[in-house]
């Protein structure tokens, strides 16, 4: 039996997709919602037909969490100084601000740490500008090889995309069929930033929330 499965069930309205982590030292079923994310974690040899009931059992609070995901918007952090931490594509870096020996500002991202050299006087404000020019990039990076398994999935040409700002939102598809990412999407966990490039290459397809939608999106989910 695999130590990792993916499985759905319905509750009411709502199809809810989760993995399940089987782990021999586990004698018991916990939930853990993060994000969009829905992880099970059970006994190693526990069946599916015993995990599913306890899900459905779980469905209203599960949901509850799930839409509570959904409405969260992007929030830069406020606090950006020498030893606070943020996230990039899944892994957490401290900020360590330095002095530029060649008076002008950059950035330089090691195994655990982004260094900011500001030159003397430099305001915390440039190297938060250096910080976001860092998290556009690596996005920009990051989302075409995700972007290129979707596609083949759904049998579709891969979209254009561009990262810029949106506000509230974390993704969006134009009329023209190009997909548009908050820069700030490269701050969120790397299941995060999967779920949202698969909601919105479904809308390549299928503009509403549709059955059709939702049949897509679970396609794309098992698939990963």
């Amino acid at each position: 039996m695999p130590i990792f499965q993916k499985d759905s069930v319905q509750y009411g309205d709502t199809e809810i997709n989760y993995t399940v982590t089987r782990s021999k030292e586990r004698n018991t079923i916990g939930i853990t919602v993060c994000g969009p994310m829905v992880e099970v974690s059970v006994p190693s040899g526990m069946k599916l037909a015993t995990i599913q009931p306890f899900v459905v059992k779980k469905g209203a609070w599960i949901v509850q969490k799930l839409d509570h995901a959904r409405h969260q918007k992007p929030i830069y952090p406020s606090i950006l100084e020498s030893g606070t931490s943020i996230r990039l594509l899944g892994r957490q870096y401290q900020l360590r601000f330095l002095p530029a020996v060649d008076r002008r500002a950059s950035l330089d991202v090691s195994a655990r740490q982004i260094q900011i050299y500001l030159p003397p006087g430099g305001k915390t404000k440039m190297g938060q500008k250096l910080i976001k020019a860092l998290l556009r990039k690596e996005l920009e990076k990051f989302l075409p090889d995700t972007l290129e398994k979707y596609s083949s999935i759904l049998k579709i040409p891969v979209p254009s995309i561009q990262v810029r700002d949106l506000g509230n939102r974390w993704g969006s598809c134009t009329s023209s069929g190009k997909l548009l990412f908050h820069w700030l999407l490269a701050t969120q966990s790397l299941d995060f930033i999967d779920s949202v490039v698969a909601h919105e290459i479904c809308h390549l397809i299928e503009p509403k929330h549709s059955p059709k939608f939702k049949k897509m999106l679970v396609k794309l989910r098992l698939n990963t």
